[in-house]
C-alpha cells in the first residue's frame, strides 16, 4: 500500500506508482487540494485514453497524458506525457501529468463525474477562477504555516497582509481584518500508523454553531485562516504561546510530546484534542504504578536502578517524556561537552523545583535543546498530570511524582546519579547506575522521601520492606521494682539484633534488603541494651525458637515505657498507668488542682500549668524538674506546690546557693503563710517544729 497521505484510494495510487517517480506522484496528489484544472480534450476507449488540460498552480501549465494499455510490454511503456513546466523531461514525467493521470482514473474512468459532485471533502481547485490574479494557497489543509513564504505561490519576502489568497470556492481575496477567536481549535493527533508518513497532527475549527471547518490553516502562531470563506481569526494568547513552543521545538515531536504540548491546562477552554480521530474525552483514562528494580550492573561496582511505569494489566508503558530526555546516553544531557556542565544543569533544575530559583536558565545557553528543556520543566510546574498514549490507551500520571523522584534522586544520590543514565526503549526502562556504597547509604532516605507516592522498589527481585520485629512482652510483679518485663525474642531476631549496625538505615537478610526507620533504630538500641547488658536473668523457653530476657523497671523509667509504646511495643499497663502515660505525654490535659485562695489571682496561666504538673507528679510518686527560664517564676510555682502538699509530707529540704537564701525567705513571706528555717552558719540546727528547711 502507498505511504502517500491522501484520500485517493490505494488501488489508484498503486497504478500511479507504476508509471510516475515518487516525487512527481506525491506532488500530484497534493494538487488535488490546491490546483485548478480546465480539461480541454478527452478521448477514451477500452484500451486507451487521451486527456489534456490547463492546470493552474502558481502559474498555468498545459499538460497532456496518453495511455495505451496494449503497449504495457513495449520498451517505452504504455504512458506518454507532455507539459510545459520545468520539471517535465522527455524521459521523466512531472507532477502536473501525474495529477492529470490520477484525476482520470479517480473521476472519469470510475465515476464519470466531477470531484465536486462525488467527494464529501471536495477539492476546490478543479476549474479556472474568473479572477486571473496570482494568489497563494497551502500545500495541505489543517497544518501550521511556518511563514508567508511557505504558502504556494508566495515569494521569499512576502507578508501575510500583502498576499492575495485563493479560496476553496475559486474566489481570490485580500488578507482581511482579523476577528476575535470564537469557538474551539480542534487538534487531531495521529500515530505513525495513522499519519502514514504525513503530518503527525492536523487542525480544524469548530465555530460557535459547532460546525467543523477542516479547510483551515494556522498562519504560524498568530492567525487561523479559513480557506472556505476567507475569514481570519486572532488566536488567543494561550494558544499562541503553546503554538510558539511547538514552532521552535528542537526535535521531531512524537505523539506524547504533542499530547503534552496540547494538553496544557491554559488552553483547555479554547481547544479539544482528538487522537486518531477519536475525541480524547471518549478514552478511559487509566493509571500507572511506578516500579524501581535494583539489579547488579555489568560493572560489578555499580547497581542499576531501573525505573518503569506499569499498567493495571502488568505491562510496562512508555515512560513520561521528562524522564526519557533527561538521560545522558543519546539524549539531551549528552549534548554537553563537559560533565560539569550537565551536572550544573541538573543541580539548577533541582533548585528550581525546590526553591523556585530560575538560575538554571542561564546554563541553557550551552545546550541546543534550550526551548525543549524549558517546555518540559514549565509543563511539570504548571500542570498536575502527564498523559501518555501507548498501545491505544491513555494513561494519567502525577507530575508531583516526577518532580519528587527527580529531586529525591539529586538530593540523596547527587547529580552524579545521572552520569550513566539511559533510556532502554526495548524494555521501557529509565536506568540510573550508582556506586553500591552510595546506594546503600541513601536508599532508606530515598524511599522515605517518596513514601507518599507508593513507589514499589525491588531488590534481588524481592520487594523492599521495613524490619518487622517479632517478639512478645509479659509484665511480672516485682517487690523491689515497679515491675519486671519478660521479653521473648526469636532466635533469628536475636541474631539480627546482635549483628545489625544500628547506625545504618538498612541491613541485608537472606538476600533481602530490609530498611530501618528512626523508630526502629531507637528500638534496636533499647533491645541491644536489654539483651546484652540489663537483663537480670536469661533463660531458654520450652520453645527452642525463642529466648526470654527479664528486665527490671522502676517508676523512674516511665518515659522509657512511653518511648517503647510509641514504637509499637505492647506493654500491659493498668488503666491508671495508661492514664498516667497519657497525661505525661500531654501535660496540658492534666486536670487542674486546687490553688490556695491568696495565690489564685497571682499565678499566670503558664505558672498554673507548671504547678499542676508538679502536683500530678507528686501524687503519682514521680520526681520532676521544673526548667523554666530565669525570671519566669519557678520559686512562686514551687511555693504554690509546697502549700498544697505540706500536710502530706514530714519535711521539705530546699537546696540553693547562699546568694539566694534570703530571696527564698522573702518569697515565702510574700506569698505563703508557711515558715521556713534557714540552715546555715556555724551553730546550725534543725528545729523540730519547722517543716521547710533551706
Amino acid at each position: 500500500m502507498s505511504e502517500l497521505n491522501s484520500n485517493i484510494p490505494p488501488s489508484i495510487i498503486n497504478v500511479g506508482e507504476k508509471y510516475f517517480p515518487h516525487f512527481a506522484l506525491k506532488k500530484g496528489v497534493s494538487l488535488f487540494q490546491f490546483a485548478k484544472l480546465s480539461i480541454s480534450f478527452l478521448k477514451e476507449g477500452n484500451e486507451y485514453f487521451i486527456i489534456s488540460g490547463i492546470i493552474k498552480e502558481n502559474k498555468s501549465y498545459e499538460s497532456k497524458v496518453v495511455f495505451k494499455s496494449r503497449l504495457e510490454n513495449h520498451p517505452n511503456g504504455p504512458l506518454k506525457t507532455q507539459c510545459n513546466c520545468d520539471s517535465w523531461k522527455n524521459n521523466s514525467h512531472c507532477p502536473h501529468t501525474s495529477f492529470l493521470f490520477l484525476y482520470y482514473f479517480l473521476y472519469i474512468k470510475n465515476n464519470k463525474t466531477s470531484l465536486l459532485e462525488t467527494s464529501s471533502e471536495p477539492s476546490p481547485y478543479l476549474t479556472l477562477p474568473n479572477n486571473q490574479l496570482e494568489a497563494v494557497y497551502p500545500e495541505n489543509f489543517g497544518t501550521m504555516i511556518e511563514g508567508p513564504k511557505y504558502l504556494i505561490g508566495a515569494s521569499r519576502n512576502s507578508k501575510y497582509t500583502s498576499l492575495q489568497y485563493s479560496l476553496s470556492q475559486g474566489r481570490v481575496v485580500n488578507f482581511p481584518e482579523p476577528q476575535p477567536f470564537k469557538g474551539k481549535l480542534l487538534i487531531s493527533l495521529l500515530t505513525s500508523e495513522q499519519s502514514q508518513g504525513g503530518p503527525k497532527f492536523l487542525f480544524s475549527y469548530k465555530n460557535e454553531k459547532s460546525k467543523i471547518e477542516k479547510k483551515i490553516s494556522l498562519l504560524e502562531h498568530f492567525f487561523l485562516f479559513n480557506w472556505k470563506n476567507g475569514e481570519v481569526y486572532n488566536l488567543p494568547f494561550e494558544i499562541k504561546s503553546t503554538l510558539h513552543d511547538l514552532k521552535f521545538y528542537p526535535i521531531t515531536p512524537n505523539i506524547n510530546d504533542l499530547l503534552e504540548i496540547f494538553k496544557e491546562a491554559s488552553i483547555k477552554d479554547y481547544s479539544d484534542i482528538l487522537i486518531n480521530g477519536i475525541p480524547i474525552a471518549r478514552y478511559q483514562i487509566k493509571t500507572l504504578t511506578p516500579n524501581l528494580v535494583i539489579e547488579r550492573s555489568k560493572d560489578k561496582n555499580l547497581l542499576d536502578l531501573k525505573l518503569s511505569f506499569v499498567s493495571e494489566s502488568g505491562r510496562k508503558v512508555i515512560p513520561p517524556n521528562f524522564f526519557k530526555i533527561f538521560t545522558n546516553k543519546n539524549n539531551i544531557l549528552s549534548d554537553f561537552n563537559k560533565k560539569i556542565d550537565f551536572y550544573d544543569l541538573i543541580k539548577g533544575i533541582f533548585n528550581f523545583f525546590v526553591e523556585n530559583s530560575p538560575q538554571y536558565r542561564k546554563l541553557l545557553s550551552r545546550s541546543l535543546y534550550k526551548s525543549l528543556i524549558l517546555q518540559k520543566i514549565n509543563f511539570l510546574k504548571k500542570n498536575k498530570f502527564t498523559y501518555i498514549f501507548d498501545n491505544n490507551e491513555i494513561y494519567e500520571f502525577s507530575n508531583d511524582f516526577i518532580i519528587s523522584f527527580f529531586t529525591s534522586l539529586v538530593n540523596v544520590f547527587t547529580e552524579k546519579s545521572f552520569q550513566y543514565s539511559t533510556f532502554d526503549a526495548t524494555k521501557n526502562d529509565i536506568v540510573y547506575s550508582l556506586k553500591e556504597s552510595s546506594f546503600f547509604e541513601g536508599i532508606s532516605k530515598f524511599n522515605k522521601s517518596l513514601s507518599k507516592h507508593k513507589l514499589e522498589i525491588f531488590y534481588n527481585k524481592k520487594p523492599l520492606k521495613y524490619w518487622e520485629f517479632e517478639f512478645k512482652t509479659n509484665r511480672k510483679k516485682d517487690e523491689s521494682n515497679w515491675f519486671t518485663l519478660e521479653l521473648s525474642i526469636s532466635k533469628e531476631d536475636l541474631k539480627l539484633i546482635k549483628n545489625i549496625n544500628n547506625k545504618k538505615d538498612y541491613f541485608l537478610n537472606k538476600n533481602e534488603l530490609v530498611l530501618l526507620d528512626d523508630n526502629q533504630k531507637k528500638l534496636l538500641k533499647y533491645l541491644t541494651r536489654y539483651t546484652l547488658f540489663e537483663s537480670n536473668q536469661f533463660k531458654n523457653d520450652f520453645d527452642d525458637s525463642e529466648n526470654t530476657f527479664i528486665i527490671p523497671f522502676s517508676r523512674t523509667r516511665i518515659f522509657e515505657i512511653l518511648e517503647l509504646k510509641k514504637m509499637g511495643i505492647e506493654i500491659d499497663l493498668s488503666k491508671k498507668e495508661q492514664e498516667l502515660c497519657e497525661y505525661l505525654l500531654n501535660p496540658k490535659s492534666i486536670p487542674p488542682y486546687e490553688i490556695q485562695h491568696n495565690l489564685r489571682n497571682v499565678l499566670r496561666a503558664y505558672q498554673k500549668k507548671g504547678y499542676n504538673w508538679l502536683r500530678y507528679l507528686f501524687d503519682n510518686n514521680l520526681g520532676g524538674c521544673l526548667a523554666d527560664d530565669m525570671g519566669l517564676g519557678k520559686t512562686l510555682q514551687t511555693i504554690t506546690f509546697l502549700d498544697s502538699i505540706i500536710d502530706k509530707v514530714k519535711r521539705v529540704l530546699i537546696v540553693c546557693p547562699i546568694s539566694i537564701l534570703i530571696n527564698w525567705e522573702k518569697e515565702f513571706q510574700k506569698f505563703s503563710s508557711l515558715t521556713i528555717h534557714i540552715f546555715y552558719g556555724e551553730k546550725r540546727n534543725i528545729p523540730e517544729d519547722k517543716k521547710i528547711i533551706t
